[in-house]
């Protein structure tokens, strides 16, 4: 029996599909580039299963290979077959609660873009792990766009670079946010609403300003 190295996926097929009735195949090594393996997971586990698929070799170790969180788990039998930990992976359909994990995790150190798909609720509550992920998060995408997240100040003023990665129309309750940053905010096309803390002496010099803003201002608090 004949073992096949540095076919493509697509050559890997087509010679196991001619092969059928020979049965001349022993293995195969793939060396193919970060595209195709990510189009062809279905095909690569089908050849892990079947005992024909050894070892793949990743021709664009700069070109992240993508997939999503789920497949990750589907097709962790192909992932293993890559040769040598120089392959990158841009992981998509990531739920906000699994984010920070895959960041960290030493079983995911091959994760070097983190896409984030989740309700404005979800994101909300986990925004200040999703802001701890730095340049890995890549992206996030609101399942219900035109959604409203809610954060603190505190959040807001860390999370900026964050909330830039926001690839959908979206809206900010801000809470705990000073006095005297309330016509910057009220400013902000995406902040709808913001409830403002300050001392007795500042909300005072700020009022003809915080009368101003309207029904942006839900509550202002010394």
């Amino acid at each position: 029996k004949f073992a096949v190295k540095n076919a493509t996926i697509d050559q890997a097929s087509d010679l196991i599909k001619a092969d059928e009735s020979e049965n001349f195949i022993r293995n195969i090594e793939i060396k193919d580039n970060s595209a195709n393996i990510g189009s062809h997971l279905d095909d690569l586990k089908e050849m892990v299963t079947d005992g024909f698929l050894t070892k793949i070799f990743h021709t664009t170790n700069r070109e992240p290979i993508t997939l999503s969180y789920a497949d990750m788990t589907t097709y962790e039998s192909v992932l293993n077959k890559i040769d040598g930990q120089g392959y990158k992976l841009s992981v998509t359909n990531v739920a906000a609660s699994d984010a920070k994990a895959l960041s960290v995790t030493s079983d995911y150190r091959n994760v070097a873009w983190i896409n984030v798909k989740d309700s404005s609720t979800n994101i909300s509550d986990k925004f200040s792990e999703l802001v701890s992920i730095g340049s890995k998060l890549s992206t996030l995408n609101l399942t219900d766009p035109d959604g409203e997240l809610d954060i603190d100040y505190s959040q807001y003023i860390k999370g900026r670079n964050t909330l830039d990665k926001i690839q959908d129309s979206y809206y900010l309750n801000i809470t705990d946010a000073p006095v005297y940053n309330a016509s910057a905010l009220a400013s902000n096309g995406h902040v709808k609403e913001m409830s403002l803390t300050g001392s007795g002496s500042v909300i005072s010099q700020a009022w003809d300003t915080l009368t101003s803003l309207g029904e942006k201002i839900t509550s202002v608090l010394k």
